[in-house]
């Protein structure tokens, strides 16, 4: 995804746990930044819309979820948006 990201001129902070954003978390911004987060992170951590929604609670207002489930699954999360695993700089020109 970075070699994508860069091609379109993307500015690119690739995380590998939620605990490792909250070094960054005051320099992203809340209103402009768009946040990818995968729904499966890990027995360790909670599921990506239950990080989604820590992060929209503290303002956040572009959270993507990439997900294979049924988006509908999600619908009750208004603000939300889900998409599949793919790049989401990708095109079909790729």
């Amino acid at each position: 995804m970075g070699a994508i990201g860069k091609k379109v001129g993307a500015k690119l902070l690739t995380l590998a746990t939620p605990k490792e954003f909250e070094q960054y978390e005051s320099q992203v911004s809340k209103e402009a930044s768009e946040i990818y987060i995968d729904r499966e992170l890990g027995d360790e951590w909670p599921k990506g819309e239950e990080i989604a929604t820590s992060l929209h609670e503290k303002g956040f207002k572009k959270i993507f979820l990439a997900t294979g489930r049924d988006p509908q699954m999600f619908s009750h999360l208004t603000w939300l948006k889900c998409q599949g695993k793919e790049s989401p700089w990708e095109s079909e020109d790729d």
